[in-house]
């Protein structure tokens, strides 16, 4: 494993990938539940949950509806008659948003880690099973599985237990599943039933889409529903890219070797 780490000190891209996947993650960890003022609490939040220390609840805006908190005072407390009633479809959404968000939170950080653990380990692998001596061909090959592979683990939240499926919708509208245009687009605001895995999946899933939206094989995907659907666009598209970007180095390699014998 020695050889793995080695590796991944001289892979700055990455790092840098890993560093903004951990920002963006915590980021999304931390705006799940926005801390706004007791007097703004008071005006515009719906009570959800009560503490000592927090009042927990939501505002419905214009765009959407958001879960915030603010200081148990007599300054937030709402008027009697602004809390949600036990039946609203909203309010039962944001309610069970707020009780499940720390554990999704912590799952998808766990996800996260796996992903990030076999991509440290690929250079392994590659240096255990892949002998130095090994023709272009075969390196492209073992680079664009690992690719495929990767991208199986990135959509298996997805494909299996369709975690991040409502990509279609946001927390807007009258009730928890506005429709909010269609895919591929702009990547969505709010991550919906998920902490950071739907903005994640749809922002490594543009490209491979829309790749395949603009071929002829646009026609094979349109009966599949949304997982597959990105997961078959995505093993094409970056299993192609592994097998490129090791060709690339093979014939930099070539090159390298040329010069050299040109030079010696």
């Amino acid at each position: 494993m020695r050889i793995a780490l080695k590796a991944l000190l001289k892979r700055p891209l990455f790092l840098l990938s890993v560093a903004l996947l951990a920002i963006g993650h915590g980021g999304a960890v931390y705006l799940q539940v926005a801390e706004i003022q007791p007097e703004e609490y008071r005006r515009h939040a719906l009570d959800l949950s009560v503490t000592g220390k927090w009042r927990y609840g939501y505002v419905n805006g214009h765009h959407g509806a958001y879960l915030v908190k603010a200081d148990n005072v007599p300054e937030s407390q709402p008027p009697h008659d602004s809390e949600p009633r036990n039946d609203d479809e909203l309010a039962a959404a944001m309610s069970h948003k707020l009780k499940t968000y720390p554990m999704k939170a912590a799952l998808e950080t766990l996800f996260y880690a796996f992903l990030v653990g076999y991509a440290g380990a690929v250079p392994w692998f590659r240096e255990r099973f892949m002998p130095k001596t090994a023709g272009c061909g075969r390196k492209m090959l073992f680079d664009g599985v690992a690719w495929a592979v990767g991208w199986t683990c990135v959509s298996l939240p997805i494909l299996s237990l369709g975690y991040g499926a409502s990509m279609f919708t946001t927390w807007g509208g009258p009730g928890a599943a506005g429709y909010s245009g269609p895919y591929p687009g702009l990547i969505t605001g709010l991550p919906g039933e998920t902490i950071s895995y739907r903005p994640f999946l749809e922002f490594t899933s543009a490209l491979p889409l829309m790749a395949v939206m603009s071929s002829g094989m646009a026609t094979l995907l349109s009966g599949l529903s949304v997982g597959p659907g990105i997961w078959i666009s995505g093993m094409m598209f970056y299993g192609i890219a592994g097998m490129l970007i090791r060709g690339g180095h093979c014939v930099n390699d070539a090159v390298d070797k040329w010069i050299m014998t040109m030079h010696p």
